[in-house]
């Protein structure tokens, strides 16, 4: 009704906004940029800011960017979760029925995705929601994870403002808008459009002269 009284085709600010739709604003499209690098460096990454700062909406931007047939979209919401259910939901979410124990859904999850990469072509992006609240056992185990080979999964974890110091940041990015500074990370300032491809610069070098 307010869309038609307004003359709009969409209602604004809605949680279903089609990403061709959003404001693409360079802040945004940096963080897209540089998750985009994350994922195609089968990396294991780091997204934080305030509630509201867009850190979904980047996750969706960005798995509007892949094909679902190569790179399918894994969302874990529990991150309360142990290793055994973390290897669970990732099955379920795969079409596979998960063993009992905790070894044997470990290994189901290796062979699924050697398969995947090595017959199938598929490497999926696991994102896990809330990762604040991760137990540093469940930390660990996801590195284990991404740590099998070249067929291991890409991984991005994505989660509010606080975050314990015990919380892994290979590679991080902040979503402007909450306080922080604009960017921050392993990772160098890229245009959008263009991350993906940017090679890293080289690291300084020191010198003491005598």
């Amino acid at each position: 009704m307010i869309a038609n009284y307004c003359g709009l085709r969409h209602m604004p600010f809605t949680a279903d906004l089609p990403v061709p739709h959003l404001f693409p604003s360079d802040a945004f499209g940096e963080v897209v940029a540089r998750l985009r690098y994350l994922m195609d460096a089968r990396g294991l990454g780091l997204l934080t800011g305030e509630a509201g700062a867009g850190k979904s909406t980047a996750l969706q931007a960005l798995a509007a960017q892949c094909d679902p047939a190569t790179h399918p979209l894994i969302y874990l919401a529990d991150s309360h979760q142990e290793p055994a259910g973390f290897y669970r939901d990732v099955l379920e979410q795969c079409g596979v029925q998960p063993a009992r124990t905790r070894l044997e859904v470990r290994l189901q999850f290796q062979r699924l995705f050697v398969d995947w990469h090595r017959h199938q072509g598929k490497t999926p992006l696991i994102c896990i929601d809330e990762a604040r609240l991760l137990s540093a056992l469940m930390v660990q185990e996801i590195r284990f994870a991404t740590n099998f080979g070249r067929s291991a999964p890409r991984l991005a974890v994505r989660h509010g403002a606080d975050r314990p110091a015990r919380t892994p940041q290979p590679a991080a990015a902040e979503v402007p808008g909450g306080g922080g500074p604009a960017r921050h990370g392993a990772l160098p300032p890229v245009a959008p459009g263009r991350g993906a491809h940017r090679p890293l610069p080289p690291a300084p070098v020191t010198r003491r002269w005598r």
